[in-house]
């Protein structure tokens, strides 16, 4: 669906030819509105849907949870890595047992 807006445009969507094609689109000025409805010669199975079904929530949920999840497990193995060369290179860290010293020069 050919639907499109800038950052900048204050709410105002560009709606393609692909997407009005299936609808007969009027436009409301003196209320400011825009209404669709579906066009006769629309393919089957082109439909308007005021709210989400069921299952759109649920994988639109489920794609949110596994998104977080697999950030929290990258920023984890990054933290881990930079520790481990941290620890190579002799520097202390936080709750780990190696120190730096420097040595003393007689």
């Amino acid at each position: 669906m050919a639907v499109s807006s800038t950052d900048d445009s204050g709410g105002v969507y560009i709606l393609g030819d692909t997407f009005l094609r299936n609808f007969v689109t009027t436009f409301d000025f003196e209320n400011n509105q825009m209404r669709l409805t579906i066009n006769k010669n629309a393919p089957a199975g082109v439909i308007i849907e005021y709210k989400m079904g069921g299952w759109k929530i649920f994988g639109i949920i489920a794609g949110s949870l596994l998104s977080c999840i697999l950030v929290v497990w990258i920023v984890c193995c990054c933290c881990k890595k930079r520790k481990k060369n941290r620890l190579a290179m002799g520097y202390a860290t936080i709750g780990g047992g190696a120190t730096h010293h420097s040595e003393e020069i007689s």
